[in-house]
């Protein structure tokens, strides 16, 4: 088992392409599940939105919206992680991931039909939203990496146990995460993005 960590992405990154392309399949799975507003999937994934997604647009705070965000992905990641320990259970749990994404998608894009023009920014709020959505694009290679040390305990090949998966979620993976959640919501609140509770969306 390798130790160093250029060894260990060497060794998902197979997974973490091949997986994210099952991920990628889920969510265009989900979005098209979910046409007319129908079905179990909408349902759950409905719930999570609502306790998820909803406080996310819902607060102007944004060590609120970090926090919720952040939370939130770091868990979903850890759970791949995990289930990558009980063997083709992992590839179930990338297509779930997938299947609510999608369905996740079109929920935001319903509430975002409501969204207002953007709001007029100064040079530094605009120089700060650009860094909050450079930070953002750190989350998908995160998800990657976690898709890849799932599959590389046993569903795609063999080279990483549950201990040496985990501990490099925790120490590289996980940093990046909540890295990227920050500037999710950094860029979410310089934008004042937000719905009020009853579901109407606003900016500032």
């Amino acid at each position: 088992m390798p130790d160093d960590p250029w060894n260990i992405l060497l060794d998902i990154l197979p997974g973490s392409l091949i997986g994210g392309a099952v991920m990628v399949a889920g969510a265009f799975m989900g979005w098209w599940m979910t046409r007319g507003r129908r079905g179990w999937l909408l349902q759950c994934t409905t719930w999570w939105f609502d306790r998820v997604v909803r406080p996310v647009l819902t607060t102007r705070s944004w060590a609120a919206r970090a926090a919720i965000i952040a939370a939130n992905n770091s868990l979903v990641c850890a759970a791949l992680v995990v289930a990558g320990a009980l063997g083709y259970v992992a590839w179930l749990a990338i297509l779930l991931v997938g299947l609510a994404l999608g369905t996740a998608l079109r929920l935001v894009a319903e509430v975002a039909d409501t969204f207002e023009p953007e709001p007029a920014l100064t040079l530094r709020q605009r120089i700060g939203a650009g860094v909050g959505i450079v930070l953002n694009l750190l989350e998908p290679p995160a998800i990657l990496a976690s898709i890849g040390l799932a599959l590389a305990q046993g569903a795609l090949a063999d080279s990483l146990a549950l201990p040496a998966a985990g501990e490099f979620y925790i120490r590289f993976v996980l940093p990046i995460l909540v890295v990227a959640a920050a500037g999710e919501a950094l860029w979410l609140t310089i934008y004042g993005i937000h719905i009020d509770r009853s579901g109407q969306t606003a900016t500032r």
